[in-house]
């Protein structure tokens, strides 16, 4: 198995996402497995010259969007009365001198930016903790964790409505890479650290206030509402196993993290194919397809090729699902190219594909200042 490591790293230095990429590839295999799944499977924000926006999927009613440059200077969120957010950002003041500490800002669907003042940011030096932040689907609530009491925390932007978990995070969750795997709702999440084998995965009901320990070697792909599924993947070696919680493993034949959440049916799971030759380079490639399985079963494997997508694009990973038939993909430029005379090097487009037939079609265009996960 030592040629398909050299190979992983091959696609880790490969990868649009290189900041964590490289970091997912280091140390024993294990770690790399478990840091490359967080990077690639979780929604969480990837810092490019100080300014990072994340999102956690599209509303499904299709209104328009508005990407709003960064601003310095933004009003704090008012208490309720706020609408559809976008995207968030985590921003660096000019004023503040090698900028330790950044901080959570959201841009709203018609172009309003709130500074969210009681959102853990990200802490740079030293032992300063983090948080991610993650909007839901709809745009309506956010997720965050409270900067004061570190609990994880939802809030409903129209009517100021707050749900906090009963326990706060222990320091051991601030310790590694981070990241949150979210319901449609907000109101069920998973609090995710990758740092090797000390990883430390909680499931928090908003509803109720109570916090569970996920299994460490198991990576969360998806939460759904109420008392739904739970889905877990674990790549090791050759193979990847699949659980959804109350249901027995299954297992494909690939080493591959590059999952949706599941689907709507809660049985149907997506990832992206991949080809294994070892005469290529690297070694193992995307092959612009999409596979769905069974994952309570393991039956039912489909593979479809993806069309709609430009050939100048590299799939990046997949999101969430419009529909019971279409699920989001995030594309990005393979390299600084250009259209209508205009760059697109950074930009992050989101389609919606359809499982059965493959064709795409885009959702919205992010520009170079807005990075999504």
């Amino acid at each position: 198995m030592n040629a398909l490591r050299d190979e992983l790293h091959e696609i880790a230095n490969e990868a649009p996402v290189a900041d964590l990429a490289d970091v997912a590839l280091q140390g024993a295999r294990r770690r790399r497995t478990s840091r490359l799944v967080l990077a690639s499977a979780i929604a969480i924000a990837v810092i490019i010259g100080g300014t990072a926006a994340l999102t956690n999927g599209l509303d499904r009613t299709n209104h328009p969007i508005v990407i709003a440059p960064p601003v310095e200077t933004a009003e704090p969120l008012p208490r309720k009365g706020v609408g559809p957010l976008s995207h968030a950002y985590l921003h660096c003041p000019e004023s503040a001198e090698g900028c330790e500490d950044r901080q959570w800002r959201v841009i709203t669907r018609s172009g309003e930016t709130y500074e969210i003042a009681n959102a853990l940011g990200q802490g740079v030096q030293g032992d300063m903790p983090s948080g991610p932040l993650v909007i839901t689907d709809d745009g309506r609530r956010m997720v965050y964790i409270d900067a004061k009491d570190l609990t994880v925390s939802v809030r409903d932007l129209a009517t100021g409505q707050v749900w906090r978990s009963r326990q706060k995070l222990p320091k051991a969750a601030f310790k590694g890479d981070l990241g949150m795997r979210i319901s449609p709702d907000g109101l069920r999440v998973i609090h995710v650290n990758a740092n090797g084998r000390s990883s430390h995965h909680v499931l928090v009901d908003l509803r109720s206030g109570r916090s569970r320990n996920l299994p460490a070697n198991w990576w969360p792909v998806s939460v759904a509402d109420g008392d739904g599924p739970v889905t877990l993947i674990r790549p090791y070696e050759d193979e990847t196993r699949i659980q959804v919680l109350g249901h027995d493993p299954i297992v494909v034949k690939d080493f591959t993290y590059d999952f949706s959440a599941l689907a709507p049916d809660g049985r149907t799971l997506a990832r992206l194919g991949q080809t294994y030759d070892r005469k290529a380079r690297p070694m193992i490639q995307q092959d612009r397809t999409i596979v769905t399985v069974n994952a309570i079963t393991g039956g039912g494997s489909h593979k479809v090729p993806v069309t709609g997508i430009p050939s100048d694009m590299t799939f990046n990973r997949l999101g969430h699902w419009v529909n019971a038939a279409e699920v989001t993909l995030y594309a990005r430029p393979s390299q600084d190219t250009f259209r209508n005379g205009e760059s697109r090097d950074g930009e992050t487009t989101l389609y919606a594909v359809n499982i059965t037939t493959g064709k795409a079609r885009p959702l919205i265009t992010y520009p170079a200042n807005a990075i999504v996960g």
